[in-house]
């Protein structure tokens, strides 16, 4: 088993596996191997999916994004096609393939990572479509959960003592009648271009501190500099725990050796990027305002968090609605009704204007603060 750990949320999953038998056009029945994993947050995991009967040709699809569950890869056995399609992976071999009844063929292995901040209970790991196919060319269609993952987190207010391999401490330790609560100063930053007094000092310290944010050479934040795209979707990728990916060429112009290829990658199979064209994804190009809300509202779904805060959001009474892409207005009424991005005036919104990494320090302080 693969084991990628990051974070600190205890969580068990239990995979509890059920078998299909696709009879109406063959004989088939999908597997899953049984898999019984301690984990932590942000950790991925993998198992089995095999086929046994008879059959002539198969197809499976797998959402990625399932209810506190992300499907992050599917390596395909050798004669199995493995396609990403964008939202969802699909196995298949299509004709000039038939197993006799006994025997048991390994399709592929599918990479499930549990999303940061899931909460506990049974989450559905579901094959949205499975169609098998027979001999005379009859084929059965079906949508069925292979596996089940509970994750039970220590935060998550369970009973006290044994849950699922997880201890509960009985009671929560008490304080000492005259203890004083300790004060944790918080943490300095060093930066000549960044003081105290600047409106955007808290939110800088805070991305800061949290690995988010580096600074640009010694000494420097520089506050007031544009942020590229490829900056954005790299920061995006720490506050997710950077989670395991692989290192393709999604966009033609982000070379595998480049610093923000993983952050590209994982941002474009999750459905989070779209480049500029279907081939450039432009990532030292400056980002405009409207492109970090539809970032970020699609990040927030990938989240899981709710979005629908920004559907009753008037953003027809600034001056310059006009100017908002029409990709953006759903994004863009999110980040103005959450509180994530303000008006640079009262009035306007100005959404084809570059943000400053001093803004989008701002912006993530926001959004994690306020989804917690």
């Amino acid at each position: 088993m693969k084991r990628f750990i990051s974070g600190t949320i205890i969580v068990l999953m239990i995979l509890s596996i059920m078998t299909i038998g696709v009879s109406a056009a063959s004989d088939a029945t999908v597997y899953t191997e049984t898999e019984t994993v301690s984990a932590e947050a942000n950790e991925s995991f993998s198992y089995t999916v095999s086929l046994s009967g008879t059959y002539d040709g198969y197809s499976l699809k797998i959402n990625k994004k399932q209810s506190g569950l992300t499907v992050t890869n599917v390596s395909a056995k050798s004669g199995v096609n493995a396609d990403d399609l964008g939202d969802c992976w699909m196995l298949s071999v299509l004709g000039g393939l038939c197993k006799a009844s006994s025997a048991k063929e390994e399709l592929a292995t599918v990479t499930v990572s549990v999303d940061k901040g899931a909460k506990g209970g049974t989450k559905k790991l579901d094959f949205s479509e499975i169609i098998v196919t027979n001999e005379s060319g009859d084929a059965a269609t079906y949508s069925k959960s292979l596996a089940s993952v509970t994750v039970v987190s220590k935060n998550d207010g369970q009973p006290s003592g044994s849950q699922g391999g997880v201890t509960v401490p009985e009671k929560p330790i008490e304080k000492e009648e005259n203890e004083i609560p300790a004060v944790i100063a918080p943490a300095p930053i060093s930066f000549n271009d960044v003081n105290t007094s600047d409106w955007f000092y808290e939110n800088v310290r805070y991305v800061v501190v949290n690995k988010l944010m580096n600074g640009v050479a010694e000494g420097q934040f520089a506050p007031n500099k544009t942020l590229t795209r490829a900056m954005l979707v790299t920061v995006l990728y720490r506050n997710a725990g950077e989670p395991a990916v692989g290192i393709d060429r999604v966009f033609d112009d982000v070379e595998g050796t480049a610093y923000f290829a993983k952050a590209v990658s994982w941002a474009k199979r999750n459905g989070i990027v779209n480049g500029v064209t279907a081939t450039q994804f432009a990532p030292n190009a400056n980002i405009t305002r409207e492109q970090i809300a539809a970032i970020m509202y699609r990040y927030a779904k990938y989240c899981n968090y709710d979005v629908s805060v920004g559907e009753n959001t008037n953003i027809l009474s600034y001056e310059d609605a006009e100017n908002i892409s029409g990709y953006a207005i759903a994004p863009m009424q999110y980040v103005v009704g959450s509180g994530l991005i303000k008006g640079k005036t009262a009035s306007t919104l100005n959404p084809r204007d570059n943000a400053t990494r001093a803004e989008i320090a701002a912006i993530l302080q926001r959004f994690i603060e306020g989804n917690k």
